[in-house]
């Protein structure tokens, strides 16, 4: 399956339209904007606490390949990686809310088809980590698992890191609620780059294996 979309990427010009690369001027304000007074916040109410900065690439872009068991994750990944602007690829029926799909799009987030990576999505991937400095942030479990287990892992990450020549860097939010829902205890963890592999397969097994090994530390 990973080789025939990739054939399919191959076949497809790599060319954006104008429009899309000029809608990233205002998102990089707003995501400013946005993280000015979301960090205060996390770092009051949660006690973030960032463990493994120095393992993110000053020099480039990478691709952020997360753990999501919160509401928060996107907004804590943000927040917690001062160094660099994070464009999320979410989940298609997001952008069907209005508010969450205005909101979404304001921080640099677009939709992709949770079912099965599209040529458009690498596409789109391909630009913001090539012609922009801005990462990409992913999240391979699809779907909040907030029992702490990996579940099932959805394979795009792994084709676009291969498809864009990126580099992966495993990342584990751990979030512990308190009785309310707007405090409680964040650490998150960011882990050493993936091993460059031309075996997508193999790259899941290596981030399952990298944040297991930082949630049992």
């Amino acid at each position: 399956m990973f080789q025939l979309i990739e054939k399919g990427y191959m076949k497809k010009t790599e060319k954006l339209s104008n429009s899309y690369s000029q809608k990233y001027g205002y998102k990089i304000i707003a995501q400013k904007i946005l993280l000015f007074f979301v960090r205060p916040y996390y770092q009051l109410f949660f006690k973030m606490e960032v463990e493994g900065e120095e393992n993110i690439p000053k020099d480039k872009t990478v691709i952020f390949v997360s753990t999501h068991s919160s509401y928060h994750d996107p907004v804590v990944l943000s927040a917690a990686i001062k160094t660099k602007k994070i464009a999320f690829m979410a989940k298609s029926e997001l952008f069907q809310i209005p508010v969450i799909a205005q909101l979404s799009r304001l921080v640099g987030a677009f939709p992709v088809n949770r079912k099965k990576i599209e040529v458009s999505t690498i596409k789109k991937a391909k630009y913001l980590l090539t012609k922009t400095d801005w990462c990409l942030g992913i999240f391979p479990q699809g779907t909040r698992i907030m029992d702490g287990t990996i579940g099932t892992i959805k394979g795009g990450f792994s084709l676009i890191a291969k498809a864009t020549k990126s580099t992966a860097i495993p990342v584990l939010i751990d979030l512990k609620r308190g009785k309310f829902p707007f405090y409680g205890k964040i650490i998150v963890k960011i882990g050493k780059p993936l091993p460059e592999t031309d075996d997508p397969n193999e790259m899941l097994n290596e981030w399952t294996k990298a944040v297991t090994e930082m949630r049992n530390f």
